[in-house]
């Protein structure tokens, strides 16, 4: 465990003002600007209902689980694997008096992190949009904001993007080319769309869909559970397979 600490200390030390934590916050805070915008320049085909939670938290919602979290899940796990590929820096963390084991289990943890820090960003921004709409707009003043209905549904995502984010991790450190992890990623984000239109249990568990039927109060927690644990069981799969591979 003291070593998980320390690693997880350097690790941390190491994405401060990198791409991708930036990516973090502007994502998010580009797609709520977007729909603000939009609300704001065309009120009535936005807000066609007075509930701010399906006018406005479910549209953000639902870019969001499938497909902006998947693509920024990618690119953070790329970039943040980038900083050690580019200078090939494995010789130097391998030297380090800390299992390699240890080593990856940090790195995955501060991927999932950075990736739930956007979550929050998105929770945030999402709030403040809705909460100026809300006292700005006669038509919306009498709709509660949904605060704890929306936190509930971000956590429930986050969870089920457990897998997806385990198995980007693992490629973009198995293979430099960094081409092979976003490849999957956009790879994942097409079957996505194309799944998520089937209510079968298959379409549920899929990684890059699991997110999205997470996000849903009324589903069970099929799609909840399940891509989590396995998503865990692949982490650590991915952290053994890494430690004990050749780097050259």
């Amino acid at each position: 465990m003291r070593e998980l600490i320390a690693a997880l200390s350097a690790e941390s030390l190491k994405i401060h003002r990198t791409l991708a934590v930036r990516l973090a916050v502007a994502a998010p805070l580009l797609l709520v600007g977007l729909l603000t915008s939009a609300g704001i320049t065309s009120p009535n085909a936005i807000f066609r209902s007075t509930d701010l939670s399906a006018a406005f938290a479910r549209p953000i919602l639902t870019l969001w689980t499938l497909i902006l979290l998947p693509m920024i899940a990618a690119i953070i796990t790329t970039l943040l694997a980038d900083l050690d590929h580019r200078e090939h820096h494995w010789d130097q963390l391998f030297a380090l008096p800390v299992r390699r084991s240890s080593i990856f289990a940090a790195k995955g943890l501060i991927a999932v992190t950075v990736i739930w820090l956007a979550s929050f960003v998105l929770f945030a921004a999402a709030i403040a949009a809705m909460a100026g709409f809300k006292w700005t707009s006669h038509r919306l003043a009498a709709s509660a904001v949904p605060v704890g209905w929306m936190f509930r549904l971000l956590i429930r995502a986050d969870v089920a993007s457990l897998l997806l984010i385990a198995i980007l991790f693992w490629c973009s450190l198995r293979w430099r080319n960094f081409v092979v992890p976003l490849g999957v990623g956009v790879a994942g984000i097409i079957s996505a769309i194309i799944m998520v239109q089937s209510r079968s249990v298959a379409a549920s568990l899929w990684p890059w869909t699991a997110p999205a039927f997470a996000a849903n109060l009324a589903r069970s927690t099929t799609p909840l559970i399940i891509p989590a644990a396995v998503g865990i069981i692949v982490a650590v799969a991915a952290c053994s397979h890494l430690a004990r591979r050749e780097w050259r």
